[in-house]
């Protein structure tokens, strides 16, 4: 499955004029007050999936495409990955362009795990702990292992050595 582009937005000094952008915290903010909206208030709003969103020339758009706009000068990348897996943690240090592969190997740990291990399973026809990764859409078993912290281990060493700064071992 591979993304398409979003539109571009709108030029870097037509977001300054309307928008602020805050590094440190990633809020981004009204320059101009309208309707019950004042200068100031904080227009990035909350979605379900954890993302924050702002409405950009009356469309709504995802708020971390916005503040790399404004602070590159650029249209975004396809993918923008949040190196903490905070969607809404738009702080620049916590954004980075990514590709999808980057971008899976930093998601979290999936809710059904019961090993509490990323890539961690329990064979049950053997009674030892199984370690594999994905990789590029390839799975890469990497072995069986008596305990847990062995199969982590492993795990932990593949997944650094694949995906270097975007390992997410939790």
């Amino acid at each position: 499955m591979s993304k398409t582009a979003p539109k571009p937005l709108p030029h870097r000094s037509e977001l300054l004029r309307f928008l602020a952008y805050d590094p440190t915290t990633g809020h981004l903010t009204a320059r101009i007050g309208s309707g019950k909206r004042r200068a100031g208030d904080r227009v990035d709003r909350p979605m379900t999936n954890g993302y924050r969103q702002v409405c950009v020339v009356g469309k709504k758009v995802y708020a971390h495409r916005v503040a790399w706009k404004i602070m590159t000068g650029e249209d975004p990348p396809i993918l923008i990955d949040h190196k903490n897996n905070d969607h809404g943690d738009n702080s620049w240090t916590n954004l980075r362009e990514c590709t999808h592969t980057n971008n899976l190997m930093n998601a979290k740990t999936p809710k059904d795990n019961t090993s509490g291990v990323k890539g961690v399973t329990f064979c049950a026809w053997t009674g030892r702990w199984r370690a594999s990764i994905v990789y590029k859409r390839k799975v890469i078993r990497l072995g069986r292992f008596d305990t847990v912290e062995e199969a982590a281990l492993v795990r932990r060493a593949a997944a650094t050595a694949l995906a270097g700064e975007f390992a997410r071992h939790t």
